[in-house]
């Protein structure tokens, strides 16, 4: 799981911007397959289960964009 400081950065690399006077966060202008780690990273660092996780991406239409293969485990 990333820690805070982790997540952060992730968010300044990704540009990502609070919605003024909401909880919701918008990830613009970045590829879906990057976006789709974002997401990814953001669900596990809230304590997302992996099913969770995928349903999202599907959910989102971002499924087909996450890389294939070996995932780097953070811990």
């Amino acid at each position: 799981m990333l820690n805070r400081e982790a997540v952060n950065e992730i968010r300044a690399h990704n540009h990502a911007r609070q919605i003024e006077d909401t909880q919701f966060w918008a990830v613009m202008n970045i590829a879906a397959a990057t976006k789709a780690r974002f997401v990814r990273r953001l669900l596990e660092f809230i304590g997302c289960h992996d099913e969770t996780v995928t349903d999202s991406l599907r959910a989102l239409g971002l499924q087909k964009a996450e890389p294939r293969g070996l995932r780097r485990l953070v811990g």
